[in-house]
Protein backbone atom coordinates (compact mmCIF):
# COMPACT_ATOMS: atom_id res chain seq x y z
CA UNK A 1 0.00 0.00 0.00
CA UNK A 2 1.34 3.42 -0.98
CA UNK A 3 1.54 6.34 1.45
CA UNK A 4 -0.13 9.48 0.18
CA UNK A 5 1.26 12.95 0.73
CA UNK A 6 -1.59 15.41 1.23
CA UNK A 7 0.60 18.41 2.06
CA UNK A 8 1.04 19.36 -1.59
CA UNK A 9 -2.74 19.31 -2.19
CA UNK A 10 -3.48 22.18 0.21
CA UNK A 11 -3.69 25.27 -1.96
CA UNK A 12 -4.95 28.45 -0.36
CA UNK A 13 -6.41 30.99 -2.68
CA UNK A 14 -7.25 34.59 -1.97
CA UNK A 15 -5.88 37.04 0.54
CA UNK A 16 -4.79 35.86 3.96
CA UNK A 17 -7.35 36.14 6.76
CA UNK A 18 -7.59 39.49 8.49
CA UNK A 19 -6.69 39.39 12.17
CA UNK A 20 -8.56 41.82 14.34
CA UNK A 21 -6.69 42.93 17.42
CA UNK A 22 -8.84 42.75 20.52
CA UNK A 23 -7.88 45.25 23.16
CA UNK A 24 -7.83 44.61 26.87
CA UNK A 25 -10.73 47.04 27.29
CA UNK A 26 -12.88 45.07 24.83
CA UNK A 27 -12.06 41.77 26.52
CA UNK A 28 -12.85 43.25 29.93
CA UNK A 29 -16.22 44.54 28.70
CA UNK A 30 -17.04 41.18 27.15
CA UNK A 31 -16.19 39.41 30.40
CA UNK A 32 -18.28 41.85 32.43
CA UNK A 33 -21.23 41.34 30.12
CA UNK A 34 -20.95 37.56 30.31
CA UNK A 35 -20.71 37.58 34.11
CA UNK A 36 -23.68 39.90 34.52
CA UNK A 37 -25.73 37.98 31.95
CA UNK A 38 -24.85 34.60 33.43
CA UNK A 39 -25.75 35.58 36.98
CA UNK A 40 -28.98 37.17 35.77
CA UNK A 41 -29.77 33.91 34.00
CA UNK A 42 -29.08 31.93 37.19
CA UNK A 43 -31.42 34.25 39.10
CA UNK A 44 -34.17 33.92 36.47
CA UNK A 45 -33.88 30.12 36.35
CA UNK A 46 -34.05 29.93 40.14
CA UNK A 47 -37.15 32.11 40.41
CA UNK A 48 -38.94 30.66 37.39
CA UNK A 49 -38.07 27.11 38.41
CA UNK A 50 -39.46 27.66 41.89
CA UNK A 51 -42.63 29.16 40.43
CA UNK A 52 -43.01 26.29 37.98
CA UNK A 53 -42.48 23.72 40.74
CA UNK A 54 -45.25 25.25 42.84
CA UNK A 55 -47.55 25.84 39.86
CA UNK A 56 -47.36 22.23 38.65
CA UNK A 57 -48.09 21.00 42.17
CA UNK A 58 -45.08 18.71 42.26
CA UNK A 59 -43.54 20.39 45.29
CA UNK A 60 -45.02 21.79 48.47
CA UNK A 61 -44.92 25.59 48.82
CA UNK A 62 -43.21 25.29 52.21
CA UNK A 63 -40.36 23.26 50.70
CA UNK A 64 -39.88 25.78 47.89
CA UNK A 65 -39.90 28.63 50.40
CA UNK A 66 -37.20 26.91 52.47
CA UNK A 67 -34.99 26.32 49.43
CA UNK A 68 -35.48 29.88 48.18
CA UNK A 69 -34.55 31.30 51.59
CA UNK A 70 -31.24 29.47 51.35
CA UNK A 71 -30.44 30.09 47.67
CA UNK A 72 -32.07 33.39 46.76
CA UNK A 73 -30.15 35.72 49.09
CA UNK A 74 -26.65 34.91 47.80
CA UNK A 75 -27.82 34.80 44.18
CA UNK A 76 -29.47 38.23 44.52
CA UNK A 77 -26.33 39.64 46.17
CA UNK A 78 -24.03 38.25 43.47
CA UNK A 79 -26.33 39.31 40.64
CA UNK A 80 -26.73 42.82 42.03
CA UNK A 81 -23.00 43.17 42.51
CA UNK A 82 -22.23 41.92 39.01
CA UNK A 83 -24.77 44.21 37.38
CA UNK A 84 -23.56 47.17 39.44
CA UNK A 85 -19.98 46.38 38.52
CA UNK A 86 -20.94 46.02 34.86
CA UNK A 87 -22.78 49.33 34.60
CA UNK A 88 -20.65 51.32 37.04
CA UNK A 89 -17.22 49.97 36.18
CA UNK A 90 -16.27 52.11 33.21
CA UNK A 91 -16.48 55.87 33.11
CA UNK A 92 -15.35 57.86 30.10
CA UNK A 93 -12.05 59.67 30.78
CA UNK A 94 -13.71 63.07 30.26
CA UNK A 95 -16.23 62.41 33.02
CA UNK A 96 -13.53 61.35 35.45
CA UNK A 97 -11.53 64.50 34.75
CA UNK A 98 -14.58 66.74 35.09
CA UNK A 99 -15.51 65.11 38.41
CA UNK A 100 -12.02 65.53 39.86
CA UNK A 101 -11.75 69.09 38.54
CA UNK A 102 -15.16 70.02 39.96
CA UNK A 103 -14.37 68.70 43.43
CA UNK A 104 -11.09 70.65 43.71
Amino acid sequence: MEEEDFTADAVLEGPPPIRVAVTLHERRETTRARLAGGLTLVFAVLVLGAGAAVWTGGVDVKDVKDVLQILLSPVVALTGSAIGFYFGGEHPPETARETSAGSS
